[in-house]
């Protein structure tokens, strides 16, 4: 379900699932399970849970950045070493923007990407020192104009469940039975 939210953009389905549980206008959902019931707060659940298949999930999922108008600077996993949350906690803890899209934390100067990054107070010594090391990482990695962000599946492959559930057979011998009948048995219980 989360690659459908994220390469479905227009789709009725996702409008409402946006509607109803307060999804912003990212690619990925958000990371967190809000209040609410029903099967997409379910879904969230069991995927940010960290089971064996969502954890390969989100490790093969790469996010294409493009004008960065769909992808969450520091929540989304658009890096490839992982989310910028993840890396760098510190700086998380103290950015002003921990919820901006990419293309909310800097300006373009003709061609040229310029980050802009506020923090909610001055930086210390060992701010300053993840700081740099967070724009060495980012100088590598910038929006760009008049591209749509997208998201692609490890190597630029096709994403079916049935290849991440060999992924999961292969990495950790799990079965994805668990993961499956986790998500549905909140969703219809079994007959009695």
């Amino acid at each position: 379900w989360w690659w459908r939210y994220a390469s479905e953009e227009g789709a009725l389905w996702r409008r409402v699932v946006h509607s109803i549980y307060n999804e912003d206008q990212a690619a990925l959902p958000l990371w967190e399970v809000s209040g609410g019931i029903g099967p997409w707060r379910d879904i969230k659940k069991v995927v940010l849970e960290k089971q064996p298949a969502s954890t390969l999930f989100l490790k093969n999922l790469v996010m294409k950045v493009g004008d960065g108008n769909n992808i969450r600077f520091w929540k989304d996993p658009w890096i490839q070493e992982g989310t910028l949350k993840d890396l760098f906690p510190q700086l998380f803890q103290i950015s002003s923007q921990q919820n901006e899209l990419i293309a909310r934390m800097g300006w373009f100067e003709g061609l040229i990407w310029r980050w802009g990054l506020t923090w909610t107070r001055d930086l210390r010594r060992e701010d300053v020192l993840q700081a740099d090391k967070l724009f060495q990482l980012l100088s590598r990695h910038h929006p760009h104009s008049n591209q749509e962000d997208g998201i692609t599946w490890k190597d630029n492959d096709e994403y079916t469940a049935k290849k991440l559930q060999a992924l999961v057979f292969q990495a950790e011998g799990a079965s994805v039975d668990t993961l499956v009948c986790k998500a549905w048995l909140k969703v219809a219980p079994p007959k009695v």
